[in-house]
């Protein structure tokens, strides 16, 4: 995927976010490589590991064709629930709640 660093302005491409632990929170990250800017792309903690492992089982439910209807709304609730959980944490950790 290509991307232009809101710093240097350089277009690059980003590939798979690096990953570090502070505490119990794991933060992925793209870093530009022209200029080394930080971009923050998911911050997770145990709890919302443990939720994304729960949706995870429950799309593999769903590619193999033996899930029933409660399991995609409940798999659409996860995720949601996921990704907002993600978005609180994302800004718990910049600081800009």
């Amino acid at each position: 995927m290509k991307t232009i660093c809101n710093v240097c302005r350089k277009r690059t491409d980003i590939g798979k976010p690096d990953i570090r632990t502070e505490g119990d929170l794991e933060i992925q990250y793209i870093t530009c490589p022209s200029c080394g800017q930080e971009y923050i792309v998911a911050v997770t903690d145990p709890g919302l590991r443990k939720q994304i492992k729960s949706y995870d089982r429950l799309q593999q439910k769903i590619k193999n064709g033996n899930a029933a209807v409660g399991v995609y709304r409940k798999a659409e609730e996860l995720h949601q629930e996921n990704v907002m959980r993600c978005q609180q944490l994302i800004a718990q950790y910049l600081g800009i709640e």
